[in-house]
């Protein structure tokens, strides 16, 4: 790399410890992010995302989201310190969108498989497990991983929901509300 090397650093924090290399135009060891916090000035591109997507009744790849976060990547320490700052910032704008208990818009989001991954998870299981079962009259597994066709019907049901919230909560054009969400 023609890139040069201008301080390297060791870190330490209780039992861990990583190396720290600042590169030429990186920014200065006092600005960058140590730990987890909202970027936000990406809170409203993330509503933005997540806004067209139901509206349009679509799904998002997390490529698309992590894309709207690749120019903060530099500000942090660590890529897993990048990846948590993001998802901190996407369940803050969610929360401005509805409570979980309302819409979980993450339910938009879609990986290889076209599932919702992670914190979508813990928000069913601790949120939302019952309203599905009543919905679907059936029980479901609390202490072990569901099955993928449950998987599948969960997401779409939550999709759904999210589709319609917007709908009603979130209509596109209306100034009022869009003004609000500045």
């Amino acid at each position: 790399m023609s890139r040069r090397v201008l301080i390297s650093a060791m870190l330490s924090r209780g039992s861990r410890s990583a190396i720290l290399v600042i590169r030429e135009g990186s920014p200065k060891l006092s600005e960058l992010i140590e730990f987890m916090e909202v970027f936000h000035d990406k809170k409203k591109p993330v509503r933005t995302l997540l806004l067209d997507a139901a509206r349009s009744r679509s799904i998002i790849r997390y490529t698309a989201m992590y894309g709207l976060f690749k120019d903060k990547e530099r500000l942090c320490v660590a890529p897993n310190i990048w990846r948590a700052c993001v998802w901190t910032t996407v369940e803050a704008a969610c929360r401005e969108l509805a409570s979980p208990e309302g819409a979980i818009y993450t339910a938009v989001l879609s990986n290889k498989e076209g599932l919702p991954e992670g914190g979508f998870w813990d928000l069913i299981r601790g949120k939302r497990i019952e309203r599905y079962q009543k919905h679907r009259k059936l029980v479901l597994p609390k202490d072990r991983a569901f099955t993928l066709e449950q998987k599948i019907d969960i997401a779409r049901f939550e999709r759904e929901l999210v589709y319609r919230h917007a709908a009603l909560y979130h209509p596109a054009g209306n100034p009022f509300l869009t003004s609000m969400m500045r």
